[in-house]
């Protein structure tokens, strides 16, 4: 099994940076967000129908027989994707961010990063590896304790199922949601990453306030949408900061924090509740940590919203010489 999971989580981590780095290449830039997300939600929506065909087929095949035509339709699927991204590579015509003429931003020069060293001397990098460090040390709490928490509120299994349901759907919602409306304020993608920050952790803070069914199905709601929202737009983030040649780059390395961090958020608020009887006190660390996150992406985004020195120094130049 833990062999199985390893040649597994690496057949993934390939497929998800190949599929960024096409994706960079192939999408207008006053689109990306959107053609991103919407690509990201196709793994939610086939884990949503795909779940309950394979309990199905357990019951009626058997298990042997079942995994048998799984293997055998993914097999088909990972033939027919890989012919069109041949084609792609091929015959597509790769988008250049300098040349999207109809998008009015003006393009910004990313030095090229070799080594670590590089990136760990560039600021937005390490303000960015920070703050999410900090996000993802609780981004899993949900997943792992949330049906939990519902079912000590005394609501049914039902009820949890369908609480945990709306998280899911939040999940791909956000995704879709969060990333096209970066695109509609011009590409601002570390602002929006910093909205769905500061949304999943007031949500986080506001669990322990919620016991009935209607409030947990509110916060569970904001947090799949934040989550979600944040999951899509991180790697457009990484676009936005470091042109469009390195963002898989820096996605890949911004990775790291999350093996580092995010393994030991749910054991924490795990042993937070088996220490004290509840999980308010866990939710709430869990969800101050997602806050100072957010002040960290405030910093990034109020330090790349100022206009750069050189562009000053040229409008003061046009400014002289008129007079």
């Amino acid at each position: 099994i833990c062999v199985h999971g390893i040649i597994l989580a690496l057949g993934l981590t390939m497929m998800y940076v190949s599929q960024l780095q096409i994706l960079y290449q192939y999408t207008p830039q006053r689109r990306r967000g959107l053609c991103v997300a919407i690509a990201s939600s196709g793994g939610g929506a086939g884990a949503a129908w795909m779940g309950p065909v394979l309990s199905i087929s357990f019951e009626h095949f058997g298990l042997h027989t079942a995994l048998l035509w799984f293997s055998a339709g993914l097999a088909a699927c990972l033939a027919t994707l890989t012919l069109g991204i041949v084609l792609i590579c091929r015959y597509g015509i790769p988008f250049k961010d300098d040349s999207d003429t109809d998008n009015s931003r003006t393009s910004t020069i990313h030095p090229p990063k070799t080594t670590c060293r590089s990136w760990l001397r560039d600021f937005n990098f390490v303000i960015l590896y920070t703050a999410y460090a900090l996000y993802t040390f609780g981004a899993s709490v949900p997943s792992a304790h949330l049906p939990s928490y519902v079912e000590e509120q005394g609501i049914s299994s039902s009820i949890v199922g369908t609480i945990v349901s709306a998280f899911g759907i939040a999940n791909g919602v956000g995704r879709i949601l969060f990333s096209n409306l970066g695109d509609c304020l011009g590409g601002k993608y570390l602002r929006v990453f910093g909205l769905t920050v500061l949304i999943n952790g007031c949500s986080m803070l506001a669990i322990p306030l919620c016991r009935s069914v209607v409030p947990l199905f509110g916060a569970a709601t904001l947090l799949g949408l934040s989550f979600g929202g944040r999951a899509g737009v991180i790697c457009l983030v990484c676009c936005e900061l470091f042109g469009q040649e390195q963002a898989t780059k820096a996605f890949s390395l911004l990775g790291t924090a999350f093996i580092l961090t995010s393994p030991f958020g749910p054991p924490f608020v795990g042993f937070v509740h088996d220490a004290l009887g509840a999980y308010d006190l866990g939710f709430l660390l869990v969800g101050s940590l997602m806050l100072l996150s957010a002040l960290f992406v405030a910093r990034l985004d109020l330090k790349n919203s100022r206009p750069r020195q050189a562009d000053c120094d040229g409008e003061r130049s046009i400014i002289q010489l008129s007079f």
